[in-house]
């Protein structure tokens, strides 16, 4: 069965989000971990700051994920970008959102787990990389049209937010 199939070869990986907290653990214990994670050929999502901190990388996004694959090469990474979205490595191959949602700008916590929730939850389903990544900055679209932390919607919502126009108002 499909589905069985897919959480047979998710519990296989490794799926994670640094999310880097400096009152958990100093940027050399975190990198550590990241890089013994990424290893197994886990998805990577660190932002351009835990990129900096974590990894002590600066550049554009194309370089930073240069490096980071050449220390991971079986790892997915994707280089969260904040309002200018993200720049994700797959395959060998980059991938950045064809869909760019204007958005009436509500509260943008919890945007970047939003998008790491979206990103995981079309692989799990076998969505392609290029779709992947754009249901994943549909639902971080969809967070920051909301208040709160939590990115309240449904897979109608994302269907419907990537079919319906690049407008996202709640």
């Amino acid at each position: 069965m499909l589905v069985e199939r897919i959480f047979a070869e998710a519990a296989s990986q490794c799926h994670f989000d640094i999310n880097y907290r400096s009152a958990l653990w100093p940027p050399a214990e975190a990198r550590a971990f990241a890089e013994s994670r990424a290893a197994e050929g886990s998805v990577h999502l660190p932002r351009p700051y835990e990129a900096q901190t974590v990894f002590g990388l600066d550049g554009g996004a194309e370089d930073v994920l240069d490096v980071l694959a050449r220390r991971a090469p079986k790892a997915t990474i994707a280089l969260l970008q904040g309002g200018d979205g993200s720049t994700v490595l797959d395959g060998g191959r980059v991938w950045r959102p064809t869909i760019r949602h204007t958005v009436q700008m509500v509260d943008p916590i919890g945007a970047g787990d939003a998008y790491v929730a979206g990103y995981l939850w079309a692989t799990l389903r076998g969505r392609m990389p290029q779709e992947a990544v754009n249901v994943a900055a549909t639902v971080a679209a969809l967070k920051c049209s909301t208040w709160g932390d939590v990115a309240l919607v449904s897979p109608r919502d994302v269907e419907d937010a990537l079919v319906g126009g690049p407008d996202i108002r709640r």
